[in-house]
């Protein structure tokens, strides 16, 4: 057995912070050029704007909120919104686009960083460190979500580092100490204050398979931490749940009938995009190569499967994987971002069941040339996919609308109070033009007849529909129907009609019968 022997180590340092590089840049890069209008990042990016403009630091309200038939509270608790909120005050009330995706961007570089140790500790050299950081980082998945405006990148950091201390204290099989559970709680409670409960979903089910699998084998089994550590975080998730049910009109409905009940709801009733079980486990086989087809051929060779008996970090990642994995194949709802909490522990299983390949060599190949060969393979096609998406987004002129936003700030600079934006589909728009809400399109109409308003933000059908209503006015800056956006928008700024000047009087002379002008228009006359 490979156990008690020492891997060569293969991996030269230069070629290891190479491939590191590569990696940080490709998350760094990927989502350029920035923009708020898919996958709801602008309803993210608003729970931390409400938080300084409206001092809303509990329970916030999605964009539209102002402008729909009910309440509409924000579905997310607000930990990544407080982190985006702390980064732009620090940067002294500057820089959104920064302090938005900052925690998502800080949280995958502790992942990659995490991998990196604990795959060097699991196969016993960088060999696995590459192996586990190069499966994480180079793929067209995770460089993706490495800079977007979501809680997904956040959360899986939190589930990451509760599954890692379990990892370790299998591995030393010594038992709990009071700092390790407090960790737990503590990253616990970071994932249900990001995402809500999700995280037990990940974690539980890979817990309770290994505690089944492994009740008659003589390993370490402490993958407990103790009931405080589990039950505490969700406990102040429940105060969370309970204030907003309690203090915030709509809140249970939004929140807890929609956003969590409503993932299990299937057929007509369905309240989220529903998928067929299978969904995650082929999309992840895709997007992940070549990573994933050299794990399935790892555990194809006999030695692998028969250390799990051994093993009980290497059976504690494998049940961790694939509890998670199978925990949301079987939630009707399905959006390809919320898997990526699997993602890290196959990483760190590729490294571990690397470890027990028969001398280190799989199908007569040194693994160390594997982690060499496939970051060479990965790089071209990682880069090249997140090249060909950047150029699409680029020619289709993605930043359009922050650019249209910024020229009504800079229209608009101090008045935002005499700004109005018509709802719109384009969430992001009502942060891009710096205002606080959206307006109806009647309410609009009235606050700029009444003159309540100077600057009105509205899209191209309002437009061409109102346009005699909202006459006159300057059109200052507009946008073209563009790829991939909902709609193409005007700025409109309200143009003051001057009342004509009174005509001079006139009278009429009584003995002809012709005007004349009164007597003081007469010494207006030149050389009177």
């Amino acid at each position: 057995m490979n156990s008690h022997q020492r891997p060569k180590d293969d991996v030269l340092p230069g070629f290891a912070v190479l491939v590191l590089a590569s990696i940080i840049v490709l998350f760094a890069v990927r989502n350029l050029p920035w923009h708020l209008d898919d996958l709801d990042q602008a309803k993210q990016a608003f729970v931390s704007y409400q938080m300084i403009e409206d001092g809303k630091w509990l329970v916030q309200e999605l964009p539209d909120s102002a402008v729909s038939d009910r309440p509409r509270p924000a579905t997310k608790p607000p930990l990544q919104g407080w982190l985006s909120a702390l980064a732009y005050l620090v940067a002294g009330g500057h820089g959104w686009e920064v302090a938005w995706r900052l925690p998502a961007f800080v949280a995958a570089l502790l992942i990659l960083r995490g991998l990196w140790r604990a795959g060097d500790e699991l196969y016993g050299n960088n060999v696995g460190a590459m192996l586990a950081a190069g499966a994480f980082g180079l793929n067209s998945y995770v460089p993706r979500l490495a800079s977007l405006v979501r809680t997904d990148m956040l959360l899986t950091a939190f589930i990451f580092f509760t599954g890692l201390i379990i990892v370790r204290k299998l591995r030393s099989g010594e038992p709990w100490t009071f700092r390790e559970r407090a960790a737990t709680c503590l990253l616990l409670l970071g994932s249900t204050l990001t995402k809500g409960p999700i995280a037990y979903g990940f974690l539980l089910p890979g817990i309770v398979a290994f505690l089944l699998v492994t009740r008659k084998w003589e390993i370490n089994r402490r993958v407990w931490a103790g009931w405080i550590a589990w039950l505490l975080p969700a406990a102040i998730f429940g105060a969370w749940i309970w204030h907003g049910c309690v203090n915030v009109p709509g809140f249970y409905d939004q929140v807890v009938v929609k956003e969590f009940f409503g993932r299990f709801t299937v057929g007509e009733r369905a309240v989220h995009h529903t998928g067929w079980p299978g969904t995650y486990s082929l999309g992840l086989l895709g997007r992940t190569l070549p990573w994933t087809l050299l794990l399935i051929a790892m555990f194809t060779v006999k030695q692998v499967r028969v250390a799990c008996r051994s093993d009980a970090a290497l059976t504690w990642l494998l049940c961790w994987t694939l509890g998670g994995l199978v925990f949301m194949e079987c939630v009707p709802s399905k959006r390809f971002d919320r898997i990526l909490p699997v993602v890290p522990p196959m990483c760190l299983l590729l490294a571990a069941a690397a470890r027990h390949l028969p001398k280190f060599e799989l199908r007569g190949q040194p693994i160390g040339r594997i982690a060499i060969l496939a970051p060479l393979l990965a790089v071209p096609l990682a880069a090249g996919y997140a090249g060909l998406r950047m150029f699409g987004s680029f020619d289709n002129d993605a930043r359009a609308l922050v650019a249209f936003g910024a020229a009504t700030r800079a229209a608009v600079q101090e008045k935002r109070d005499r700004l109005v934006v018509v709802s719109g589909k384009d969430e992001g728009m009502l942060l891009y033009a710096g205002a606080q809400r959206f307006t109806r399109m009647d309410d609009a109409i009235a606050a700029w007849r009444f003159k309540r308003i100077d600057w009105l933000v509205l899209s191209e059908g309002d437009f061409d529909k109102h346009r005699a209503a909202l006459e006159p006015f300057d059109l200052l800056a507009s946008t073209p129907l563009l790829p991939e956006k909902f709609n193409s928008y005007r700025l409109l700024h309200r143009v003051e009609v001057k009342a004509t000047p009174p005509a001079a009087p006139v009278q009429l002379n009584t003995e002809d019968g012709a005007p004349r002008r009164a007597p003081s228009e007469l010494s207006k006359e030149p050389g009177k």
